[in-house]
C-alpha cells in the first residue's frame, strides 16, 4: 500500500505461475511482466526411466543467486543421500550426485529454496521417475592403453559389466568412432574377440559398451598402435670403375622406415665372384630407431682374372631381424677397366676372419697392421701382441711395424671383421724354435703341412706339441699330429730342444 499526503490508494497484486504481476490501483488496473525463477527441465526427466547412478540435474529459466543452494528432497523410494556438485557457469543449471538408488522403484524429488539475483523466490518443483538396473561399466584388459604392436589381428579382452544383455566392441582409427573398423555385437558374457580381418598399420581407439533394454554403459577409451616393420636401403656412388686386383668401397645407408626399433642383417652377393671378394663392415646394424639411418661399408675386390669391360652387379640386402619377411635391396654396379694383359696375375689374396675379442692368428704376407686393418684405429679398434720365446715377455706390435710371416700374433679387435693381405706367398719358410714355448705361424700350407711332416724325427706329445686358440673366448685346442695346419692361424708350439723346421 502507498500513501500520498491526504489521499489513500489501495494496491492489489496478483502473481500467477508465469511470473506475471497483475496490479490494481483504485479503479485502474495494469499488468507487469516479471520473470520469476522456475524449473524448466530435469534429469532424470519426469515420468522417464533412469539408471540407478544417474546424476540429478535441474535446469532453471534464468541465472540464479549462486550463493543460495537449492534444497533437494526425496519423498518416495528408498532414501539416499544427495550432495550438491555446483552450478553451471551461467548459474542456470544445478547438479547433485548421490548414492545409487534401488532399481525398479519410483523416486519422487522436490527442489525448493532457490531464488534469482533480485531475490525473487521460485516455487517448489516436484517430479517422479522410475529407476532401472544399470549395465555395469566394462573394464578393458588388452590391448593395454598405449600399446604398440605388430599384431594386425590383436585379441581384445575385457571384463563384462553387470546387468548387460549384450556387449558391443568398437575399434576405430578415428577417436570419435565415426566409422569403426570393428563394430561387433556380442553376448552378455562374451569378454574377448579377435578380428576376422587385418587392421592396417595406424593409431586406433577401442571401447566396449554394455547394453540392456534400458540403455548402455561405455567403458573407458583405450588406444593402441598397429606398427609396421619396414626398411629402406640406398647405396651412395653406386656406380664405380676399377681395375682387376683393386678394392672398391661403397657407402651403404640403411634407414628404419618402420614404427619400432629394429636390427638388420646385411648381405652382398653377385653369384660369380668368390664370397671372400665381397664383404660388408659391419654386417649387422643393431638398435636402429624409427627414422634413423645407419651406415655400412661394402668392400669389393675385383678378381685378378676378371676381364676388362665387364659390368658386375652386387646385390646388397638388408633384412629385419625381428621380421625376416621384411627386407629391401639395392644394386652396386662395377665396371671393370684395364689394365694391360697379365697385370697382377702373380698376386694372391688371403683372407682372415676375426671375431670380436681375442684371436690368435698368423699372416701369410708380411705387411703392417695399418695397411692390413684399413679403416680401423690402432689402440682404439684393435691392437696386436707378439711373444718372445721361450718365456716371454709379450711385446706390443707397432701399427707401422712389419709383421713377420712365421710368427703368431694375439689380435684384439672390437668387432667382427675380415682382413685381407695381397701378395705372393713364399715358396717355403724356415722357422726357428727354441726349447720351451714359441708363438709361431706356418705361412706355407698344403695337404702335406702336418706336424709329423714338418717335425721329422721328433715324437709328437713327447718332443713337441701344438695348440691353437678358438676365438674369441677359447678354449685352446690341441692340434692333431696328422691334422693339416692352417696358414692364417697362430700356434703355441712347445718343444724340448732348439730346432729349425722347414715349411714346404
Amino acid at each position: 500500500m502507498g500513501r500520498d499526503n491526504e489521499n489513500t490508494v489501495e494496491f492489489t497484486v496478483t502473481i500467477d505461475n508465469g511470473g506475471v504481476y497483475a496490479v490494481q490501483a483504485g479503479g485502474m488496473s495494469s499488468t507487469l511482466w516479471v520473470a520469476l525463477p522456475m524449473v524448466v527441465g530435469t534429469t532424470p526427466e519426469n515420468g522417464a526411466n533412469s539408471f540407478v547412478d544417474e546424476n540429478v540435474v535441474v535446469r532453471f529459466n534464468k541465472s540464479l543467486d549462486a550463493s543460495v543452494t537449492p534444497t533437494l528432497t526425496q519423498t518416495s523410494g528408498s532414501l539416499v543421500t544427495y550432495t550438491f556438485s555446483g552450478w553451471s557457469t551461467d548459474n542456470t543449471v544445478a547438479t547433485w550426485t548421490h548414492e545409487d538408488w534401488q532399481p525398479y522403484e519410483t523416486i519422487t524429488l522436490k527442489v525448493s529454496g532457490y531464488k534469482d539475483l533480485t531475490g525473487n523466490v521460485g516455487e517448489n518443483y516436484t517430479w517422479s521417475f522410475t529407476t532401472v538396473a544399470t549395465p555395469g561399466k566394462p573394464t578393458l584388459i588388452s590391448p593395454a592403453d598405449g600399446t604398440i604392436t605388430t599384431d594386425n589381428m590383436p585379441l581384445f579382452e575385457w571384463e563384462c559389466g553387470d546387468n548387460a544383455d549384450n556387449n558391443r566392441l568398437l575399434v576405430d582409427n578415428d577417436s570419435d568412432f565415426s566409422s569403426p573398423e570393428e563394430n561387433v555385437l556380442l553376448g552378455a558374457s562374451e569378454n574377448s574377440y579377435t578380428p576376422t580381418t587385418t587392421l592396417s598399420p595406424d593409431n586406433y581407439s577401442w571401447k566396449v559398451i554394455a547394453i540392456n533394454a534400458y540403455g548402455g554403459r561405455e567403458s573407458s577409451v583405450w588406444t593402441f598402435v598397429v606398427a609396421k616393420w619396414e626398411v629402406e636401403i640406398t647405396i651412395e656412388n653406386k656406380f664405380q670403375e676399377g681395375e682387376p686386383c683393386t678394392w672398391l668401397t661403397f657407402n651403404v645407408i640403411v634407414k628404419n622406415t618402420g614404427d619400432l626399433v629394429d636390427n638388420y642383417h646385411l648381405t652382398a652377393l653377385d653369384g660369380i665372384w668368390p664370397p671372400e671378394n665381397i664383404y660388408l663392415d659391419p654386417e649387422n646394424l643393431e638398435n636402429v630407431l624409427p627414422g634413423e639411418n645407419k651406415d655400412s661399408t661394402l668392400w669389393v675386390h675385383i678378381p685378378g682374372w676378371e676381364n676388362a669391360c665387364t659390368y658386375k652387379e652386387i646385390i646388397v640386402t638388408a633384412t629385419s631381424q625381428t621380421d625376416n619377411t621384411v627386407s629391401d635391396n639395392e644394386n652396386a654396379t662395377i665396371h671393370v677397366i684395364g689394365p694391360s694383359e697379365n697385370f697382377y696375375t702373380y698376386l694372391e689374396n688371403f683372407y682372415t676372419y676375426l671375431e670380436n675379442g681375442w684371436n690368435l692368428v698368423g699372416f701369410i704376407i708380411e705387411n703392417t697392421p695399418t695397411n692390413i686393418f684399413t679403416g680401423l684405429s690402432y689402440y682404439t679398434d684393435y691392437y696386436l701382441y707378439y711373444y718372445t720365446p721361450p718365456a716371454g715377455p709379450y711385446g706390443l706390435q707397432g701399427p707401422d711395424q712389419a709383421l713377420e710371416d712365421n710368427l703368431g700374433y694375439w689380435v684384439w679387435i672390437n668387432r667382427d671383421n675380415t682382413i685381407m693381405t695381397s701378395g705372393t706367398p713364399p715358396d717355403n719358410r724356415e722357422i726357428h724354435l727354441v726349447a720351451g714355448w714359441n708363438l709361431v705361424s706356418f705361412p706355407v700350407v698344403n695337404e702335406n703341412t702336418t706336424p709329423n711332416n714338418i717335425f721329422p724325427g721328433l715324437s709328437y706329445y713327447t718332443d713337441y706339441y701344438l695348440y691353437w686358440y678358438l676365438a674369441p673366448g677359447g678354449p685352446y685346442q690341441l692340434q692333431g699330429p696328422d691334422e693339416v695346419l692352417k696358414d692364417n692361424l697362430g700356434y703355441w708350439a712347445w718343444i724340448n730342444r732348439d730346432n729349425m723346421v722347414t715349411v714346404p
